[in-house]
């Protein structure tokens, strides 16, 4: 999140990869449209990363530095990767 957006990370299902979606937080007032918000995809991640098992976001309630913007890991696929992290910042 930041001072005018939110931001949303979604795991394709099918190995795409990942979705960062973003909205304007003048354009929230109740549930979220998705179809509202800007659309970027994070594709041609390594071999064993395509798919997401986990999503690790940056934030304030379990790190003690400061969140400073769009800042995740993912975690690898089973049986291959599962034990690493792929580091991304979007923002």
């Amino acid at each position: 999140m930041s001072a005018t957006h939110f931001y949303f990370i979604r795991g394709l299902t099918y190995g795409d990869g990942l979705r960062v979606f973003k909205i304007d937080k003048s354009n929230v007032s109740g549930a979220i449209d998705g179809s509202l918000a800007q659309q970027h995809s994070i594709a041609n991640l390594p071999a064993g990363f395509s798919i997401a098992n986990g999503i690790w976001i940056e934030s304030s309630t379990y790190q003690t530095t400061p969140v400073l913007g769009l800042d995740f890991v993912v975690t690898g696929n089973w049986p291959d990767q599962d034990r690493y992290l792929w580091h991304i910042k979007v923002a």
